[in-house]
């Protein structure tokens, strides 16, 4: 009866000591998802803006200037569909990518 129940809680102490590890890396990887959402955010809201002082300092603080954001754009894209012409030029002149990155692998894949 004894060995029985100590069986069993080293096991569930097994399964804590899991289920926590797993916790530990959803958190971490939580952190560095609101991270890298918080730079493209704040290229997004620098396009929104039209402020290409703004746009510079959100690519040079290392946001990706070819991220999917809102609705599947890409910050050009958004740009582009907002009217925000300085923007457009500020992107552009970073080496925004005129394609969305899910065009390209299409391409890639008929290409091949």
């Amino acid at each position: 009866m004894k060995y029985s129940l100590l069986m069993r809680f080293q096991s569930s102490d097994a399964k804590l000591r899991r289920t926590r590890a797993m916790l530990q890396l959803v958190l971490l990887s939580l952190a560095i998802l609101g991270a890298a959402r918080g730079q493209s955010s704040d290229l997004f809201e620098a396009v929104r803006d039209d402020d290409p002082n703004a746009i510079r300092a959100a690519l040079s603080s290392g946001s990706d200037i070819n991220v999917i954001g809102p609705g599947g754009q890409t910050p050009l894209m958004n740009a582009v569909l907002s009217g925000k012409e300085a923007a457009v030029k500020a992107l552009l002149a970073a080496g925004a990518g005129a394609c969305s990155p899910s065009v390209s692998r299409s391409r890639m894949r008929l290409d091949a």
